[in-house]
Order: C-alpha cells, then structure tokens, then sequence
C-alpha cells in the first residue's frame, strides 16, 4: 500500500470516529451557547428557556453534590467547576460560564420583578388605606431607590413577568420546567 492510500485512509478513519464518537445531541444542536457571555449582555427568551429546562435537570443530576455557588464566584464559574459539571454542560451546548451568568442575570431579573410586584402591591394598599399614606409613602420611596440596582431592562424583565411565581420555584427547583 502506498503512503497516499494510507493517507486517506487515516483522514476518513478520524472522520468516521469523530461522527461516531460526537454525542447525537450534539450534532443537531445550535453551538450559540458555547461561547462565554460578555459583561453587558443580555438576556433572551429562547436562550431562558433553555436555560430552564436544563436547570431542572441540573438540579436533579447534582443538585445532591456540594457545588461551590458557582454563580456567586468573583472569578469565572469554569474555574472551580467539577469536570463532571463541565463534560455535561458542554454536550447539553453550553459553556460553563454562561451557564452560571445566565443564572446569576435571571436571578437579578427575577429579584428586580419581584420588587416591582412589591412596589406596585404597596401602591394599591396606600391607595386603599388614608390612615398609613405616610409609612406607605416612605415606605415605596425606599423600595424604589433600591429597585433595579444591577439595570435590568424592561424586556428582561417582560420575560417573566407573566410567569414570575414559576420561574422561581423553578430556580429553586420545587418546579420543573415544561415548555
């Protein structure tokens, strides 16, 4: 056999074994999730929808395991992450780091709607209620101050405003995620 042969031989043997040993869901999937998120992004609605599906996997699979709070970390998630972490996330389509910012903005987005439900409640109440329009009115002041300090948009948080009660109890896992 001459070297050509064998060439081609080992390119297709490499190819076959890339094919052969790539997960099927990943071969379908769109990479958009692979790439670590910038410091001014975004959150979208299909990118927090699947985010809320896989973290009710998530939680399943090592919701049991003592996991540093990666979304907590000064530093990037990927650095402290177990590789059983990593290796998973990486054939659902995600980088690690976007992951845990995804996490880390939807909690921001949630606290940020949950005050604004808050605010809008104390509002009606003072509306209601001529003895404590005072207290009320102090009251609402402060919430409003300290509001939306991590600047939240307002399509951000139209993502879910409708669905609030169960995007948290997703988050801390008492729901699973059904699109």
């Amino acid at each position: 056999m001459n070297f050509r042969k064998l060439g081609i031989l080992v390119v297709v043997f490499i190819g076959v074994a890339w094919v052969l040993s790539t997960p099927l869901q990943l071969l379908g999937r769109p990479l958009s999730y692979r790439t670590p998120p910038h410091s001014d992004e975004r959150l979208d609605a299909p990118q927090m929808n699947e985010f809320l599906r896989l973290w009710s996997i998530y939680l399943h699979k090592f919701g049991q395991e003592k996991l540093p709070p990666l979304s907590l970390e000064n530093k990037r998630a990927s650095a402290s992450a177990p590789w059983r972490l990593k290796l998973w996330l990486y054939t659902e389509g995600w980088d690690v780091d976007r992951f845990f910012f995804v996490e880390d903005r939807l909690h921001s987005i949630v606290k940020t709607a949950y005050n604004q439900r808050n605010i809008a409640a104390n509002k009606q109440l003072k509306e209601q209620n001529a003895a404590n329009k005072t207290a009320l009115s102090e009251i609402i002041q402060r919430q409003e101050k300290s509001a939306n300090p991590e600047g939240i948009t307002p399509e951000e948080l139209a993502l879910v405003k409708d669905n609030l009660d169960k995007v948290i109890g997703i988050l801390q896992g008492s729901l699973v995620y059904k699109p």
